[in-house]
């Protein structure tokens, strides 16, 4: 599903697997436990970043919030997301620098266990393998 929906050149499939992990768990109908909080799906999505991914995509993309429960649709919007930020985002310019700024709030270390997890995963040979490179980020 990650190798069809990913739309971000700079942003692995294997970053992509960790992230939807540390966002979600995999759980497509993921809501955070903080009121007021719009964000929903494989990658937490609110509803400011898909107003931003909206006003960036190609002419006929479009994605409302229901549609982050559909893992396909999530990816795809999530991924845009992520490109939007490294390309168009001042004061981002490297994948690291994207990611910290894709999670807000002053979270400047986001990307550590992400990155860490995507390296593990481009090397893992097996499921059991890929587990023990998703658990740096939780179990």
């Amino acid at each position: 599903m990650i190798r069809a929906n990913n739309k971000a050149t700079d942003f692995s499939n294997e970053l992509v697997l960790a992230m939807c992990w540390k966002e979600s768990s995999f759980d497509t109908e993921a809501e955070p436990n903080v009121g007021g909080n719009t964000s929903y799906g494989l990658m937490q999505l609110n509803n400011g970043a898909l107003a931003t991914v909206n006003a960036n995509t190609p002419a006929g993309t479009h994605f409302e919030h229901a549609d982050m429960a559909d893992g396909a649709k999530a990816m795809a919007a999530g991924t845009y997301y992520l490109q939007i930020i490294l390309d168009k985002f001042p004061n981002v310019s490297t994948v690291a620098e994207a990611l910290d700024q894709y999670k807000g709030d002053g979270h400047n270390t986001y990307h550590v266990n992400l990155l860490a997890a995507e390296a593990c995963l481009k090397t893992a040979k097996d499921d059991a393998a890929r587990q023990k490179c998703l658990d740096q980020i939780h179990k």
